[in-house]
């Protein structure tokens, strides 16, 4: 159970963005670490002071401009550069003229929203005469700070001198057997139609009843990778393909005390596996509860850590990026939003396991971390959600957002969904390994009803669900000796189910993009597939400068209600690079290592009012339509992040 202080102070509401906080003393200068050269400390810098800045961004446009004031009084000065505030914070955007307004609920959802007036002068990021725009921060080589002026421990991502500066000692790497789910589904259900034509090597031929068997075997292990089930031999036992578990998704961090028995950190262990268009992982949900402190039921200033375990597959190689957002914690009940930054940035090949630990900033700041690979994004991309957050609507429900989620936290909201109602406050979904599954009457053991119950949630438009129905009708044909019957469901309907479930930047079958809408989007299999209308894979370069709108249509294929969001990454409230651009040079420079931005929700909860999204009705889909002004510039590095704030772990699909 989450304490009922943390709750609180993890909670994100509209009304927590009214009005500045007030600005205490100044903070004492931090000691600079001993591994890296020293480098300006802003803590006690007079105003006007310069830090380390490369590259400056040019000087800001000459017409006039009314600047939002820093929230803290004393951040720094930079000649040229006004309204810049980093690496305190950036201020928060006024509140929109305009407030979302939704109509037409249930049958007809749309929203329009008049996203609030970026903080920066416009401009035009993307051209090449203005790049990197107004938006573009100078580089500092210091942690950051919050509103209150207090230095945040392990929020410098990169230095000059320490390029990985939040891994704590060096990635461990080793070799596994490389293949995936792909792999293993396709020579499955190869082998079972090679099987039933009789296609074998004579010298070695099984009679017909040795290939039945065979044919029965192969289906059970289709099944068991769909299910994750334990498959031997596989780096990915266990991570099922059917998005299901939610329940199952909570870690907590096992505090680390010294000889007193006080706590003065805390680990948390992550398993990953990364391949094709996919990041599968044992976690969703961080449990920050030991790193609270029982006496006031405040979290504990004290650092703390992820051991990452990533295992690689075939297809799978990418760029190890977590990226966490933190909020603006000062202590008070409800933070604003705060930093953001890419912690890493490392190499992976396939076939590799690597084992990452990676420093984290104390526990009350913790919003998310979201991981992701740069060469496959969208859609390979997954979230860890801080635990305690809640959900808040603020006094009114908005339309088809389910009132029962007030005040639940977000685990609770996957138990909500997936636990059978005769025990709601489940942790396990499904049968534990050597748990039978039928009893000796031949019927579902609890345990199996509950998985049944919970995989029921998904919806029938999901090609993973779709595979899954498919090797289960196969099953029965088999057990009932129809091999013909066989062969024909796996050649019609779970081999094309397979080649959609390749391809998330594709809508699956059954479902038409919206040509009025610039991209849609399909939430199904507790996951997002998404098409843009101009046919692009995952770039919308119409958006370079404001205003623009932005038109998307939100379907829904699950038996439950999702909710969409759009989260930006530094394009209203300002973005850096920890690394010296190199574009002029013709590389890639600050487009992708180690970016800190102060993020901003213009678009659905937490922040604003929720934008959810109704259930499907069989394999109709319910409709939520959106039309979006964005009234601020892109980031270079991302223009739009999309995603579930209530069931978030895998229904994520970005913009470039």
């Amino acid at each position: 159970m989450k304490r009922p202080a943390l709750l609180a102070a993890l909670t994100l509401a509209g009304a927590a963005l009214a009005g500045a906080l007030a600005v205490p003393a100044q903070p004492q200068q931090p000691e600079p670490p001993k591994h890296r050269r020293p480098v300006p400390q802003l803590g006690m810098q007079e105003p006007g002071a310069q830090l380390e800045a490369m590259p400056a961004p040019p000087a800001a446009v000459a017409a006039p401009w009314t600047y939002l004031p820093c929230p803290y009084a004393k951040s720094p000065v930079y000649p040229n550069l006004p309204g810049v505030c980093h690496p305190y914070p950036q201020p928060w955007p006024k509140p929109s003229p305009t407030p979302p307004a939704t109509t037409g609920c249930p049958s007809a959802c749309k929203t329009v929203v008049h996203s609030v007036e970026g903080i920066f002068p416009p401009s035009n990021p993307f051209n090449y005469e203005t790049f990197p725009g107004d938006n573009f921060l100078p580089t500092t080589y210091t942690n950051a700070f919050n509103s209150a002026g207090t230095e945040i421990p392990n929020t410098l991502p990169s230095t000059p001198d320490v390029p990985y500066h939040l891994q704590q000692g060096d990635p461990v790497v080793s070799m596994i057997n490389p293949t995936s789910p792909e792999d293993d589904l396709h020579a499955l259900f190869d082998s079972i139609l090679h099987l039933i034509a009789g296609e074998r090597d004579q010298a070695t031929a099984l009679n017909e009843k040795y290939d039945h068997e065979a044919v029965r075997g192969a289906l059970r292990l289709a099944n068991d990778v769909l299910e994750g089930n334990p498959v031997p031999g596989r780096a990915y036992s266990g991570l099922p393909l059917l998005h299901y578990t939610g329940p199952e998704k909570e870690r907590e961090v096992v505090a680390i005390k010294d000889g007193s028995g006080k706590v003065i950190g805390g680990n948390v262990d992550v398993h990953q596996v990364w391949f094709d268009e996919r990041i599968e992982s044992d976690t969703a949900f961080l449990n920050l509860d030991p790193l609270i402190d029982p006496t006031t039921d405040k979290p504990l200033d004290v650092p703390w850590t992820v051991t990452y375990t990533v295992d690689v597959l075939n297809r799978g190689r990418d760029d190890f990026s977590p990226y966490v957002m933190y909020t603006d914690y000062t202590g008070q009940p409800k933070p604003k939003p705060g930093i953001g930054m890419d912690q890493t940035f490392f190499d992976m090949e396939d076939g590799t396991r690597t084992v990452f630990k990676v420093k984290m900033a104390p526990p009350g700041f913790l919003n998310l971390v979201y991981t992701w690979g740069w060469r496959m994004h969208p859609p390979r991309a997954q979230v860890m959600e801080n635990a305690g957050k809640t959900i808040d609507f603020g006094g009114t429900v908005p339309p088809v957002c389910p009132g029962g989620y007030q005040g639940k936290t977000l685990p609770e909201l996957e138990q909500a969904v997936f636990c059978l109602p005769e025990n709601p406050n489940c942790t396990q979904v499904r049968c534990r390994p050597g748990e039978p599954e039928t009893g000796k009457d031949g019927k579902p053991t609890a345990c199996a009803r509950q998985k049944l119950y919970a995989i029921a949630q998904l919806g029938d438009l999901a090609p993973e669900k779709r595979m899954w129905k498919a090797v289960g009708a196969a099953r029965q044909a088999a057990d009932a000796g129809k091999f013909d019957r066989v062969a024909a469901i796996i050649r019609g309907e779970a081999f094309p189910a397979y080649w959609d479930w390749l391809n998330r930047n594709q809508l699956p079958k059954g479902v038409t993009k919206d040509p009025d809408s610039d991209l849609t989007l399909l939430y199904v299999n507790n996951s997002t597939y998404g098409e843009l209308t101009n046919g692009a894979w995952g770039r919308w370069d119409a958006w370079e400068q404001r205003p623009k709108k932005l038109k998307v249509t939100v379907l829904n294929g699950d038996n439950f209600v999702h909710s969409y969001t759009i989260a930006d990454f530094g394009g209203n409230r300002g973005w850096e690079n920890q690394f010296k651009s190199s574009v002029k040079v013709a590389g890639s420079g600050c487009w992708f290592t180690f970016g800190r931005n102060w993020w901003w929700i213009p678009v659905g909860g937490p922040v604003n009012p929720y934008v959810c999204v109704p259930q499907a009705n069989g394999l109709s889909p319910g409709t939520h339509k959106l039309d979006v002004e964005l009234n601020y510039d892109p980031s270079r590095r991302l223009r739009i992040y999309q995603f579930d704030p209530f069931h978030h772990d895998v229904a994520i699909y970005s913009v470039h």
